[in-house]
């Protein structure tokens, strides 16, 4: 009985893969390139590629282990995915009980967290962004064994998880500096705990920058990958970037965060409602609306490379990419967008209304260890996606976990109303689910397509542009991404709509659930051909 809700999660996870269905031969989005250097590995040498910019060796590593076990195949390499991310969901679950003392609200954070656009979108790609919000809620799942327990095991345990986690991105030495953050609110030991942290925090670092000396000798000039200690805090440049950073993102992060984490927040607002003077409830309701409206009126509501309008999953096609498309995507609709626009300001502003009640109400929980480093892990995370220089609406999954996290904690003598956050949550369901389902049929199609000008007809591969992901992989050897944004070189195009001087040559229609209709993937034939 105790492990039913576990048991449920999982089955509804399984019945969601089930849907949509995440089997085919063929790269999603960035993973493109890190299935290149799990076929590296194969090869007997660590290569990360150019392209990545983190340190990523955690994540091959894993990969390796399943395409090692059940051969190599991109759907192998998807499913150390969605395992990773079953079993973060789960803990995530167990950690939320501890912070909160109520199944049903870590029932229904796992819930939130799981189907929310962006996890579950990732949890079927081998992107990094899933494994590395499963290795912080370990890291974050062991310090609170030991804050409860103060046994060495779970310590020790925070200081190897922090080693594989900033062996997968450097943010990972986040988690050993917020941990001594942490520390510092015990009440007995509290200098023997800091001066084993600190020693723990040179081993990951040291680990850190040794592995970066082996990168050093093996990547190019021209790589992305950004080393640790090339950044300083002092500089003008920095000072600027931040700033500049912070102009550009504040209303995106603050939107978002808004948005997913409604779904639980929502749990909580009958009660704080009930427990609201009307005056201040009134103040409170009119202030968040207004201060919604006016932050995000004109900021969309997608961005990115995940949840892209009416599809989840980046439309990486030439004519997404290349601004065929002026105004809206291929799947754009006034209906939804209406929607999408009422939906942005309704959730985030009944985020903010939460906030606004639960931090002015009487008898709130003071805090403690776990609290103090649950929140420093939030903003340390946060400033660090604040001086990055890429920028993606999937890099707000570890700040949505950690949000729903802190939230608990806050509301843990509030008495949730389960009918009130069904309706969102379902919502998130519908989108992930089916939006994912999609994104795995047009790729499908899309390979399909190409896999008939390449395998049947003899097409040589750098005579097809077939988007993003097709090109990048060009069948396993050296990139020619850049390519990809003209059509000078290409006699074969594989997209929705036609182009100038190319002809259609063969249709793929498939049926799109979100939204619901029949549509068309299409080869289109250069009317003159260039020659190779």
């Amino acid at each position: 009985n105790q492990y039913r809700h576990y048991f449920i999660l999982a089955l509804l996870f399984l019945i969601s893969e089930i849907i949509v269905d995440p089997r085919g031969e063929f790269p999603l989005n960035d993973d493109w390139a890190y299935t290149k250097s799990v076929l590296f590995l194969h090869e007997g040498k660590v290569d990360i590629g150019e392209w990545p910019a983190m340190t990523l060796i955690s994540h091959l590593l894993w990969g390796f282990l399943f395409t090692k076990t059940l051969g190599f195949s991109f759907f192998a390499l998807r499913l150390s995915v969605i395992i990773s991310s079953l079993a973060g969901i789960l803990v995530f679950f167990a950690l939320l009980r501890k912070w909160s003392n109520s199944v049903a609200v870590a029932f229904s954070g796992a819930m939130v967290l799981l189907f929310s656009p962006l996890y579950f979108n990732l949890s079927n790609t081998f992107m990094t962004d899933v494994s590395f919000n499963t290795l912080l809620i370990f890291s974050v799942y062991a310090a609170t064994r030991f804050f409860e327990s103060r046994h060495l095991i779970w310590f020790v345990l925070v200081i190897v998880l922090s080693l594989i986690l900033v062996l997968m991105r450097q943010f990972g030495i986040l988690v050993p500096a917020c941990f001594v953050i942490g520390l510092f609110f015990l009440k007995e030991k509290k200098w023997h705990y800091l001066l084993t942290c600190a020693a723990g925090i040179v081993v990951v670092y040291a680990a850190l920058k040794g592995y970066e000396s082996y990168l050093k000798a093996i990547l190019p000039a021209t790589a992305s990958y950004k080393f640790s200690g090339g950044v300083s805090v002092l500089s003008e440049q920095f000072r600027d970037r931040l700033l500049s950073n912070i102009i550009q993102r504040h209303a995106k992060i603050f939107l978002h965060l808004g948005v997913y984490i409604f779904p639980f927040v929502v749990l909580f607002l009958p009660d704080l409602i009930r427990q609201s003077k009307k005056i201040l409830l009134a103040g409170s309701v009119l202030s968040s609306l207004v201060i919604c409206a006016c932050l995000f009126y004109d900021e969309p509501a997608q961005m990115g490379n995940v949840f892209e309008d009416m599809s989840l999953g980046a439309e990486t096609w030439y004519e997404t990419l290349n601004h065929t498309f002026v105004d809206h995507t291929h799947t754009w609709s006034p209906v939804f967008a209406g929607v999408m626009n009422v939906v942005k300001i309704l959730f985030s502003a009944g985020t903010l209304l939460f906030l606004l009640l639960a931090l002015i109400r009487k008898g709130k929980p003071g805090l403690n260890s776990r609290g103090v480093f649950g929140l420093a892990l939030f903003f340390a995370y946060l400033f660090m996606i604040l001086i990055t220089e890429s920028y993606f609406d999937r890099y707000h999954i570890p700040l949505i976990a950690l949000g729903i996290l802190l939230l608990s904690c806050l509301c843990a003598d509030l008495r949730p109303s389960i009918a009130a956050g069904a309706l969102p949550i379902l919502f998130f369901i519908w989108i992930s689910v089916f939006g994912t389902k999609d994104y795995f049929t047009i790729n499908r199609v899309r390979w399909q397509a190409y896999h008939h000008l390449h395998r049947t007809l003899g097409v040589p591969t750098q005579q097809i542009n077939a988007g993003f992901e097709v090109n990048c992989w060009n069948e396993g050897l050296p990139t020619w991404w850049q390519n990809f944004l003209t059509l000078d070189h290409f006699n074969y195009l594989i997209q929705y709509q036609n182009e100038p001087e190319f002809k259609k040559m063969k249709h793929y229609p498939f049926q799109r659930y979100f939204p619901f209709k029949k549509d068309t993937v299409t080869i289109f034939e250069r009317e003159t051909k260039i020659a190779p």
